[in-house]
């Protein structure tokens, strides 16, 4: 009986570590994601380059937690500018709910979701979070998913130019 539950749970997570190399290997297209000109123009807070330019859904843990992190580094944050991602049911709720937060008008909060969603949704966005990082004379790298805060941290830093 004991051999019989080992092999079960051999298999069990050869099943899993299988679904999961394969989920990865799916997954190589999420990188690619087009930046249009709205995006650059639009992407809150308005700053110069060099900028990282964050598509961020509140309603994902890993943004949460990427998002707590960032909260204590304001080096970093200053470089940030926001991209809303709509990849959970009720995200475009979640954003508006958080531009409001922000201290945000409803309506101009609205326009700006209205306007960036379907540029957001034509860029190839496959998960989030995902950082476009701009150096300083305009070069973009996709950096995607979070690998944790530390090396999530340097690799955008290295990209922006301005890490130590």
């Amino acid at each position: 009986m004991r051999d019989r539950i080992v092999k079960g749970l051999v298999l069990g997570v050869g099943i899993v570590f299988a679904g999961l190399l394969w989920a990865v290997l799916e997954y190589k297209g999420a990188g690619e994601v087009t930046v249009s000109p709205v995006m650059h123009a639009h992407a809150w807070p308005k700053r110069e380059k060099p900028y990282v330019l964050l598509f961020y859904d509140p309603l994902c843990p890993v943004c949460q937690k990427l998002e707590g992190d960032l909260e204590g580094d304001g080096e970093l944050r200053a470089y940030v500018r926001y991209l809303p991602a709509f990849l959970y049911q009720g995200s475009y709720e979640a954003w508006l709910s958080l531009l409001l937060r922000w201290g945000w008008d409803e309506a101009e909060a609205r326009a700006w979701l209205e306007l960036l969603k379907p540029e957001v949704e034509a860029s190839g966005l496959a998960m989030t979070p995902t950082a476009y990082v701009v150096d300083a004379v305009g070069r973009g790298k996709v950096i995607v998913g979070y690998p944790g805060y530390e090396r999530w941290r340097r690799e955008v830093l290295s990209v922006l130019g301005v890490g130590r």
